[in-house]
């Protein structure tokens, strides 16, 4: 027996709004000024997470999340224009920023702390991504000039994140 069709507006539909308001004004902030830049960006934020939170086991998804990542990942991020611009140069660091995940999580239980902190430090490779925006909406120039604050802005309270992954580690 079939369901009710869906209708718009209903909790199954995809929602724009960005899943890290602390991401997206740092986004909005440094390339608002190429929208597509901050969807994408907004868009890796959601998967990133969402893929965490499920190989973590530490937050239950729903098969709505589960649809939008993939919906992000298979139709969205790959029709994006910023994206299809700079493919050549995203395509790398993703597949590098997702290597490196995937080592952090074999790493981050290790009983040496230097490796714990290597983990702690690679699995947040993401955010390189982010970084390079500033070079591929301004330049070289712009990556320069905004490159040291985008940074601070992206590692904000990275103390206390660091503290809080060690206590969830040892």
């Amino acid at each position: 027996m079939q369901g009710k069709p869906e209708r718009r507006g209903e909790a199954t539909q995809m929602s724009d709004e960005p899943m890290c308001e602390h991401f997206n004004q740092i986004f909005i902030r440094y390339f608002g000024h190429v929208p597509e830049a901050v969807r994408m960006c907004n868009d890796l934020v959601f998967a990133a997470h969402l893929w965490d939170d499920l190989y973590d086991e530490d937050k239950v998804r729903t098969k709505a999340e589960v649809n939008r990542a993939l919906t992000i990942l298979w139709g969205l991020i790959p029709v994006n224009p910023f994206y299809q611009k700079h493919i050549g140069e995203l395509g790398p660091l993703l597949l590098s920023a997702s290597l490196k995940w995937q080592a952090a999580n074999e790493m981050e239980r290790s009983g040496d702390k230097n490796t714990r902190m290597t983990a702690f430090h690679i699995r947040s490779s993401f955010v390189d991504i982010f970084v390079h925006c500033l070079y591929l909406v301004g330049g070289y120039g712009y990556a320069l000039q905004a490159g040291p604050r985008m940074w601070a802005d992206l590692g904000a309270n990275i103390i206390d994140k660091y503290d809080e992954f060690e206590k969830e580690m040892t």
